[in-house]
């Protein structure tokens, strides 16, 4: 038994009626022009990313969820259209993938956040330690 998700060639093909997938995809339709709108700007952040030597490293992610926002909106359209439902899973997968990687992204951005605050509590801490040590308190005003 595999712990793997089936191809796409052992899944069987969705008989769902073309109406109803044009009523679903009409749902989502209603967001594509705000899809269409993160998905560029993310795409150009990414490309804006990559113009910066820092950025260089990290750049492909949201040129990658950029293009994949794109995608989504695209498939929504087609099923809407036409009423395929292979179109409308394509998208659905598409939303999911985006979602994913924006969770993904959080998750390591407040991993990092909380690092770099334990860096600097520390740093501040070590500073205050070492001043009081020395004892190199504020001077008070009746040495000037």
């Amino acid at each position: 038994m595999s712990a793997l998700p089936p191809s796409p060639t052992e899944i069987p093909p969705l008989t769902v009626p073309r109406e109803a997938v044009q009523r679903f995809a009409s749902i989502l339709q209603g967001g594509r022009f705000w899809m269409l709108v993160l998905g560029w700007v993310t795409l150009v952040v990414g490309i804006l990313d990559a113009l910066t030597l820092v950025g260089l490293v990290f750049a492909w992610l949201p040129i990658w969820m950029g293009a994949v926002v794109l995608k989504a909106a695209g498939r929504i359209a087609e099923a809407e259209r036409t009423g395929e439902a292979a179109a409308l899973a394509e998208a659905l997968a598409k939303i999911r993938l985006y979602f994913v990687m924006t969770g993904v992204m959080l998750f390591v951005g407040i991993v990092l956040w909380l690092v770099g605050f334990l860096f600097f509590a520390s740093f501040l801490g070590a500073m205050m330690a070492a001043a009081l040590h020395h004892g190199s308190a504020v001077m008070p005003l009746h040495h000037f």
